[in-house]
């Protein structure tokens, strides 16, 4: 740590009345691992108060109005970074640093703060903090910056500027100009891939020779020139909107499509909007850019004549509560009402009569459902134009020259490892299996992190080892990413498994690990190299072979998790046969859940220390969401939940449960006689719930099974249908 770098940063710090600095105290040790929550907390305050500060001084120094204080929000400002370079033309490397920051600090409190990602963030905030206060003269100067109005601004700006913005420009030109010159080495290029890149971030006015190499064609590409070229051939005002969420691929579209199809999507005939969280008057809120930006549509007006915008579904549904009974903006809710964008899975709606198109991109997964199983053609097509041997690639052509130049570093290693079709396929498939068992969303700038942090450890200078190749680092970097961790979640070392047991003890017991590694992983030379090393029978080879062993033989080794896929395809095309299998499954789980002392009956609560357990009659018909049947006769699913809606109607009263994979893991195991125990209870509770809804909605007044847990003694208490002699309830012994 560089203290001198640091002590500027102390005068941001905004603490609560009585709250003590941990952060100079910090400083003054010079130590990065004495960092902790409290100081990464605070530094992430201070963070936020000298990205303020510098976009004003930026925005003086360059005669630009500033960006609105409210920007800076913690949940924003990410897309206020991308502005600030947008509008100051800040570097491309402070940018980087700016949201690799920003990243870290939104995942601080569900990844842990590691020894590496401790040094990752020090080293990271330090080169941010060189680049904003480098070229100030003083620390007065910096106090007028903050306090001055902007007519005070201009005069104290061409007093500084004389020292400042040779200076300034110079540094910016270099920047830029390094920034923008092609990689040298095959580890550079492919640095590209990181969140932090330059070349990560997607502008709707910039589509760079790299994103142009990379862009994968999705079905609702299709359906968005469609729309453009019908609103070439319209003769009034036309509206195109794109709906989704954070991260779905819309701005990456656009950029696309401006690129590709200069003739349908440009700045003289269309009105380009691409994010309406973003705003072109930064003294405006969200909602206020939305409304400016949709008023010549709503008004006929023919310049410019085609309006598209970007928009996620949060917005969009504010904007529409917002105006929903002000008598503004008819047409434009009209479409929103018609196309049911917020209700309904439909991807595609046009309305002729006001001449809009509404494509929604929620729901729609990167991955598609068959009764083959499950498979993403998106991310295959992407990491295959990774690892692509073509000369127009250009991660290949650099790992080429380097690797017939001899080079064998681990990334080298790993590249030709995902070359091949079947470590491709197997990754993508572990992806896929991680996002529907943990529920997780991958965006394409994940996906681009993920593969840098499966190809590139830490420590790639030193000779090759096991803990440095791809599948290893697939299952052992848990503070990287969220993917990361549920890969980490689903190490196949933590499985147990005949096979995997019988691959163990085979490895355990032999003296030719090279034989081995041919019959049952790879013949390559290079990696077969690392297993003639005397340690192969230490723990990371064991780990490097079985996690290997499991991506090759991924479908073999996971007979539950394709369960659960046949269970979910046939539940959305609405096979009855299939989906009974399963409800076979639940009737027992419903039954043993708690327990039942006859047939008919279920307790209403655990049995416990107390002398008697009571039970109540379950009469409940099974039942099914709405989406049962959502696609029928549709061969492949792309737009669904990975999660079956089941239940009962009890009493005519449905009560449902949506299974995602884990509670339908639990289920199939309680059926098989795994009797579920309080751990079981504790993480199941949606279960529980569902269970108590069971026997909420049952009928308890007219008959109850009591149950003396000593004796085992069963009585039945019943109200008869035709009360006589004054008798309200018939007691019968049943045990």
């Amino acid at each position: 740590m560089n203290k001198k770098v640091w002590h500027p940063l102390l005068d941001f710090l905004e603490l609560d009345a009585g709250e003590e600095s941990g952060v100079s105290e910090w400083i003054d040790s010079g130590e990065t691992d004495l960092l902790t929550m409290d100081v990464v907390v605070q530094l992430q305050g201070a963070f936020l108060a000298i990205s303020k500060y510098r976009m004003r001084n930026l925005a003086m120094l360059n005669q630009k109005p500033r960006i609105s204080d409210s920007s800076f929000q913690h949940n924003n400002l990410y897309h206020t970074w991308l502005n600030i370079h947008k509008m100051y033309h800040c570097s491309k490397e402070e940018l980087s640093d700016a949201l690799k920051l920003n990243g870290f600090f939104e995942d601080i409190f569900t990844l842990p703060l590691t020894k590496q990602r401790k040094e990752e963030f020090v080293e990271t905030y330090e080169r941010f903090l060189q680049a904003v206060f480098e070229l100030e003269t003083s620390q007065s100067q910096r106090e007028s910056v903050e306090k001055k109005e902007p007519e005070e601004s201009i005069r104290l700006k061409q007093e500084v500027e004389k020292e400042t913005v040779a200076s300034l420009e110079t540094t910016v030109l270099v920047e830029e100009s390094s920034s923008l010159q092609s990689p040298k080495t095959f580890i550079e290029q492919l640095t590209v891939l990181q969140t932090s890149s330059i070349e990560s971030v997607v502008h709707a006015d910039v589509f760079t020779n790299f994103q142009h190499y990379m862009h994968v064609e999705r079905p609702i590409q299709k359906q968005f020139i469609a729309a453009l070229e019908t609103a070439k051939r319209s003769s009034v005002a036309n509206l195109v909107m794109l709906c989704g969420s954070v991260g779905d691929g819309k701005s990456h579209l656009i950029s696309y499509v401006q690129e590709a199809f200069p003739q349908l999507l440009n700045n003289e005939t269309c009105f380009i909007h691409n994010d309406s969280t973003e705003s072109y008057n930064y003294s405006e809120d969200e909602l206020e850019t939305l409304e400016r930006v949709l008023a010549p549509f709503e008004e006929g007006a023919l310049v410019p004549k085609t309006t598209v915008i970007a928009i996620n579904l949060g917005v969009l549904h504010n904007f529409y509560m917002k105006h929903e009974h002000t008598g503004e903006f008819e047409k434009v809710l009209r479409v929103i009402e018609k196309s049911e964008v917020f209700t309904t899975q439909q991807d595609y709606y046009y309305e002729e009569h006001d001449h809009a198109t509404l494509l929604n991109f929620a729901g729609v997964q990167p991955y598609e459902l068959s009764v083959e199983g499950i498979h993403s053609s998106f991310f295959n097509d992407i990491v295959e134009r990774v690892s692509r041997p073509s000369n127009e690639n250009p991660f290949y052509r650099l790992w080429e020259k380097e690797w017939n130049a001899g080079e064998r570093t681990a990334a080298h290693i790993n590249y030709h490892l995902l070359k091949d079709e079947e470590m491709r396929h197997a990754l993508v498939k572990v992806l896929v299996e991680a996002m529907v068992k943990k529920k997780l969303f991958l965006s394409t700038r994940a996906l681009y992190n993920l593969l840098y942090d499966v190809l590139v450890p830490l420590d790639n200078k030193h000779a090759v080892q096991p803990e440095q190749l791809l599948p290893y680092l697939l299952f052992e970097r848990p503070d990287r990413s969220d993917l990361l961790h549920a890969l980490h979640e689903l190490d196949p070392i933590k499985r147990r498994d005949e096979r995997f047991d019988e691959r163990l003890s085979e490895y355990m017991l032999t003296s030719e690990p090279i034989a081995m590694i041919k019959q049952y992983l790879t013949d390559d030379e290079s990696y077969l190299k690392l297993w003639e090393s005397e340690d192969y029978m230490d723990e990371s080879y064991l780990k490097l072979f079985l996690r290997h062993y499991y991506l090759l033989n991924h479908g073999h080794l996971n007979e539950r998790y394709h369960q659960f896929l046949k269970y979910l395809y046939h539940y959305y095309i609405g096979e009855g046969g299939v989906i009974g299998e399963f409800f076979d499954y639940l009737d027992q789980v419903v039954e043993s859940w708690i327990g039942s002392p006859i047939d008919g009956y279920l307790y209403i609560q655990p049995i416990s220390k107390n002398e008697y357990s009571v039970a109540v009659p379950f009469k409940g018909e099974q039942d099914i969401g709405d989406q049962y049947g959502q696609f029928h006769n549709k061969e492949t699913l792309n737009r669904f939940m990975p999660e079956l809606t089941v239940g009962y109607n009890v009493e005519g009263t449905p009560v449902l449960i949506s299974l995602d994979y884990t509670l339908f893991e639990l289920i199939i195991h309680v059926a098989e006689g795994l009797r579920p125990g309080q751990q079981d209870y504790n993480e199941a509770i949606q279960f529980m719930e569902f269970y108590k809804d069971l026997i909420r909605n049952s009928d308890q007044t007219n008959d109850l099974i009591i149950v003396h847990r000593e004796t085992n003694h069963i009585m039945r208490i019943k109200k008869p249908r035709f009360a006589r002699g004054g008798k309200t309830y018939e007691v019968e012994t049943v045990k």
